[in-house]
């Protein structure tokens, strides 16, 4: 079971590597169509995420999503349900996850990579650096989703008290992208006081993403139907997405649906369990 999984990623892997060095997109089809008649959505996912992972540039990341998306688009619809439907590609969960692994690797691959030539005085770095952190702003559609979809879910179920915090560190983040901007663009840059400020947004980045997939997203897993996400998932196309182009269309299949009819008692059942663990999650949320 294990090696066929594997080989499944690894053949994915191959199949957008060939695009990617100008392969066409017919013989990666035609390839596709013969390696992997009936492949779950969970193993697509998994290859995407592997690609991300290695830390490739952001704009490469999202030429091979875009191929990813194009060549497996006739098949998606034919593949069996996941039996995690946030593991599926467009649903808002792994959107969300998806966006938070490239933001991973700009900062901490592109980004600290750049600041450190510069630090070491090759200034022919810095318009490179510009550029990336005007990339890193694109952060405000990934917040954004956040705050305009999912916050009016948690009102909804009476638990978005502990999560409104969320919203003036976002800001704060944002806030300090713009002023970071504004000293790359001053005639003569302080290495030590640009890298404190990096390091202080860097930190700020980290700490919401950390509260994002610890906290709010386990959360809103256990109390959201599927309906909320098929919601949230049709609304994001508008919001936009970070990093990533725009992703397959998600929405629940029909034995997703069976499953969440019989397991309708657990869920209002984890509703509660959260109502009655508000003050918790919010001692997790200002941590």
């Amino acid at each position: 079971m294990g090696n066929k999984f594997e080989q499944r990623q690894r053949r994915i892997l191959e199949i957008l590597t060939l695009l990617n060095e100008g392969g066409t997109f017919e013989e990666a089809k035609r390839l596709f169509s013969e390696e992997f008649d009936g492949v779950d959505v969970s193993d697509i996912a998994a290859a995407e995420k592997s690609l991300i992972q290695q830390g490739l540039h952001p704009s490469e990341i999202q030429k091979l999503c875009n191929i990813h998306a194009a060549v497996f688009n006739g098949s998606v619809s034919d593949i069996h349900v996941s039996n995690y439907e946030h593991e599926q590609l467009g649903h808002p969960v792994n959107v969300f996850k998806l966006e938070n692994q490239v933001l991973e690797s700009l900062l901490t691959d592109e980004i600290d990579g750049l600041l450190e030539k510069i630090n070491t005085g090759d200034y022919s770095r810095k318009d490179s650096l510009e550029a990336a952190i005007a990339d890193l702003a694109q952060i405000k559609k990934h917040y954004v989703r956040k705050e305009m979809l999912l916050m009016p879910v948690l009102e909804k179920y009476g638990v978005a008290a502990p999560f409104k915090t969320m919203v003036p560190a976002d800001k704060a983040v944002l806030d300090d992208i713009l002023k970071l901007i504004s000293s790359l663009e001053a005639e003569k840059i302080n290495n030590q006081e640009l890298l404190e400020k990096w390091q202080f947004l860097k930190e700020k980045i980290f700490a919401i993403t950390h509260k994002e997939e610890k906290v709010l997203i386990p959360v809103a897993l256990e109390i959201f139907n599927l309906e909320d996400w098929k919601i949230i998932a049709e609304e994001s196309y508008t919001t936009g997405y970070a990093y990533i182009p725009a992703p397959p269309q998600w929405k629940p299949g029909k034995r997703a649906v069976e499953i969440e009819n019989e397991n309708e008692p657990l869920r209002l059942i984890a509703l509660q369990k959260v109502l009655d663990s508000l003050d918790e999650i919010a001692d997790k949320m200002v941590s």
